[in-house]
């Protein structure tokens, strides 16, 4: 058994801590700090693993997920070294880079591997650097990588600049089914953390390597986007405990941009390597060791192997140059012919001709179309600044344009076949690239000015996307202008990037309408959210774009300087019952002038839209007193029961224009036929009935009382009590309104304490003229209070019933006049003789009195 440890104090033996899988030779667990080590917890290096604050589900998949990635990536690299070597079918590699399993035809660079070796020992980062086309890649993987190997140093390649924490990722833990949503978040430095936790005891540590560096450079030429890399290659190589090598590999010509590294990895020129040219003995090892490795005998003329020679050194011994040479002389050799002579060289056309013609010649084999297809295909793979590049097949096909895919995939089959291309599966995505920078001279020769500026345009892009991306961004206006001259010419482009383009050219406020236009129907998405920007001239903008890409000239005028435009617009609008234009019309109602904001009003109320509800209610509170008015109209006509409240509301406004307007909204609305009954209509009013403002609750009651719903006559009966005579007018008029189901509690309230409520009674009983409130109301002739029998008085006059006449007749003689005379005005009413001969009989005594 292992030694105890320590875990927060406690002890642990064996593998097992909570039934988490433990790797390596101690675990710590203790606070992150900072970054995602804040929220994730973890300190990168073998021995050392810090979980404070996630959540343990989460890790475990994870860690069960690197677990297997990383057994799997182990068994990989140690079966490359460890199967029994195979007779090659193939001495030479031509184009194309030696591989890991190719070390056994790697003849010549015995000398830089042993040098290479000892220096990536001596540091935690080595700077491999040679001129394009020395053959670094080949060096790393043929001949420094298996020696790592075999001493459990596993390599690990990336090369994808865009995101290079990514590649690595993908290096180390490629598909084994889906991701785990926490992985693509953690770190470089906590992911390798986390992934040295789960190798072998076999494996002492990850090497990590950087070819083709200079294509980060390339990628990112602006300091600021190259630094969160940096940062990240950084804190990895600061951590001591944390089992990783780094190797960065580039061409001597980027080699200064290294200082980019200097701020965070001060020694980043210690410890570096340069590999020069083969020597003249390094380069016949390079001619003769892999013929050697054959199952039959075959070797070099020695006219042959000189003349092959010193032509090389004249234009300096290359890698690729060999391989090409060497590729076509060994398939220029007849069956059992066993020397390889000069005349085959001759025959051949010497170093010039097989250089200079093979590229050509393998073109012009294809049939029908495919020397162009070909031609476009290499054009697409290399970079403006004249570097290899890799494009996935989808990209491909957008950019040649061929109409048959099966075209293009004869095309690439042939030109993968003839070495020219490499073809790769990254994340599930087939790739392409070429199989040297080599063939770049001649290609170059192929790409005209035009072309040039396409691919800087593109490059350009590439690169907004991947910052885009890492960081969020939107791309600048002085970019935009750049890609715009190339608008046309991108193809294949996702929607998630389409709409991302076309939000940069809103924020930015450049040339909205032709890249609506460009992007089509995917514009409209972030077009219509823009709408909702709190800023003027994002919505104008907006609004320019959707009216090129729907074709509506009206839409794109209301994003106009001109305010009078803007007003004939939504005019226009209004007119055509455009359904499109309603989300415009929503933006026009935060328009900067209050025409234009009444006539969007206005427009949308045409429309009936649903959608318009709720900004609608929001120009409720327009500082405009004619916004508010014309909204408050148009909310009404609406008849949608979630603008009772905010009418309600507006019924407070200080424009008495409001609030006769929201008064009829009210009225219209909860009158309409699919709110009538509508408890979430009424319940407002209801409510609105104990407004503090009596110019608010006099309007609801009368809103009520059109209505004449059954439920509203309880509320509007209280109301008889309230403490404003007016109100109590209005309460009795609304009743008065609801007809014959308020008459039983109206002659219940003639006979409550409350004399206000006895007063309003009989008022409203008067006007809504049931004969079976007489009886009642004559008893109330009989009340205390004089304000009381004045209305009951006039209350029985307008209903007319003869009973009445005694009673009547009775109080001509009350001790108040007012109610005699309202006495007198109820007889004349009725009309009856017997009355009418009362009302004189009054009157004459009235007469003599004075």
């Amino acid at each position: 058994m292992k030694d105890p440890k320590l875990i927060n104090g406690d002890e642990v033996h064996g593998d097992k801590l909570d039934g988490d899988k433990v790797a390596g030779d101690k675990i710590v667990v203790s606070p992150g700090v900072g970054g995602m080590q804040d929220s994730i917890g973890i300190t990168a290096g073998r021995d050392v693993i810090y979980t404070a604050d996630a959540a343990d589900s989460e890790m475990e998949i994870v860690n069960d997920y690197l677990a297997r990635a990383a057994a799997t990536y182990e068994a990989r690299m140690y079966q490359l070294v460890a199967r029994p070597a195979a007779l090659p079918d193939q001495p030479y590699k031509f184009l194309y880079a030696f591989e890991i399993e190719d070390t056994d035809i790697f003849f010549g660079q015995e000398a830089a591997s042993e040098a290479l070796y000892q220096t990536v020992l001596k540091d935690r980062l080595t700077i491999l650097h040679a001129k394009s086309g020395a053959g670094k890649t080949s060096l790393l993987n043929a001949g420094l990588s298996p020696r790592l190997i075999r001493e459990g140093r596993l390599p690990v390649c990336a090369r994808a600049y865009e995101d290079p924490v990514l590649a690595i990722k993908r290096a180390i833990a490629p598909s084994l089914g889906p991701w785990p949503e926490l992985l693509p978040k953690l770190t470089l430095h906590e992911f390798l953390g986390l992934t040295c936790a789960q190798l072998s005891r076999q494996t002492q540590e990850l090497v990590i390597i950087l070819d083709q560096f200079e294509e980060f450079f390339i990628f990112w030429p602006e300091r600021h986007h190259r630094q969160p890399f940096i940062d990240a290659l950084a804190d990895c190589y600061d951590d001591k405990s944390l089992p990783v090598r780094l190797i960065i590999a580039l061409r001597k010509d980027y080699y200064s941009d290294l200082s980019d590294f200097e701020q965070r990895i001060r020694n980043i020129f210690h410890n570096q390597y340069r590999l020069d040219t083969m020597t003249r003995q390094e380069a016949q090892m390079a001619i003769t060791g892999p013929v050697a490795k054959l199952g039959r005998p075959v070797a070099y003329g020695q006219d042959l192997l000189d003349t092959l020679l010193n032509d090389l050194a004249r234009g300096g011994m290359e890698l690729p140059h060999l391989q090409i040479i060497c590729t076509r002389l060994y398939e220029a050799l007849a069956e059992g012919e066993t020397v390889i002579t000069l005349t085959s060289y001759e025959k051949l056309g010497w170093a010039k001709g097989i250089l200079g013609g093979y590229l050509n010649d393998v073109l012009d084999r294809l049939p029908g179309k495919g020397g162009s297809i070909a031609r476009e295909v290499l054009k697409e793979l290399v970079s403006s600044e004249a570097t290899k590049r890799v494009l996935s097949y989808d990209t491909l096909a957008a950019r040649v344009g061929v109409e048959e895919d099966a075209e293009l995939d004869s095309v690439l089959a042939r030109l993968v076949d003839a070495r020219l291309l490499r073809r790769d599966e990254v994340a599930g995505e087939i790739t392409y690239e070429m199989a040297h920078e080599y063939l770049i001279e001649e290609i170059q020769g192929w790409i005209d000015r035009t072309d040039l500026e396409f691919k800087q345009a593109e490059e350009l892009l590439r690169r907004e996307v991947a910052n885009w991306h890492v960081h969020g961004t939107l791309i600048p206006r002085e970019r935009l202008e750049l890609l715009y001259v190339q608008r046309e010419r991108f193809r294949g482009l996702d929607e998630e990037t389409l709409e991302w383009i076309l939000r940069s050219a809103l924020r930015a406020d450049f040339a909205v309408e032709n890249w609506a236009k460009l992007v089509g129907e995917v514009g409209e998405k972030p077009l219509l959210a823009a709408l909702g920007d709190q800023r003027e001239e994002i919505r104008r903008a907006a609004m320019r774009g959707l009216g090129a890409l729907w074709g509506i000239q009206e839409v794109s005028r209301l994003g106009s300087e001109n305010d009078s435009v803007r007003w004939e617009a939504a005019k226009a609008l209004a007119r055509l019952g455009e359904p499109r234009a309603i989300e415009p019309l929503i933006a026009a109602l935060r328009d900067e002038d209050s025409d234009v904001r009444r006539e969007a009003a206005e427009a949308l109320a045409r429309l009936g839209e649903p959608r318009a509800i709720e900004p609608l209610i929001a120009a409720l509170r327009d500082e405009d007193s004619g916004v508010r008015c014309e909204t408050a109209w148009v909310l009404g006509r609406l008849g949608d029961p979630r603008t009772v409240e905010p009418l309600i509301a507006a019924l407070r406004d200080e424009d008495w224009e409001v609030r006769q307007a929201a008064a009829e909204a009210l009225e219209a609305a909860a009158g309409a036929p699919e709110n009538l009954g509508n408890s979430h209509v009424l319940e407002p009013l209801i409510g609105a009935l104990r407004d503090k403002d009596r110019g608010v609750r006099c309007e609801v009651a009368w809103v009520l009382g059109e209505l004449g719903d059954p439920r509203t006559v309880e509320p509007l009966i209280g109301a008889l009590r309230d403490k404003d005579r007016g109100m109590r007018r209005a309460a009795a008029e609304a009743l008065k309104k609801c007809g014959e189901p308020v008459v039983e509690p109206l002659i219940a309230a003639l006979r409550d304490e409350n004399r206000d409520m006895r007063r309003a009674a009989a008022r409203a009983l008067g006007k809504i003229g049931d004969p079976s409130a007489v009886e009642p109301l004559i008893a109330a002739l009989q009340d205390e209070d004089m304000f009381v029998r004045q209305p009951a008085a006039r209350a029985l006059g307008e209903i007319g019933d003869p009973r009445a006449i005694e009673p009547l007749i009775a109080i001509l003689r009350d001790e108040d006049s007012l109610v005699c005379w309202e006495a007198a005005k109820a007889l004349r009413k009725i009309s009856t003789p017997e009355a009418l001969a009362a009302v004189r009989e009054y009157e004459d005594e009235a007469q003599r009195k004075r």
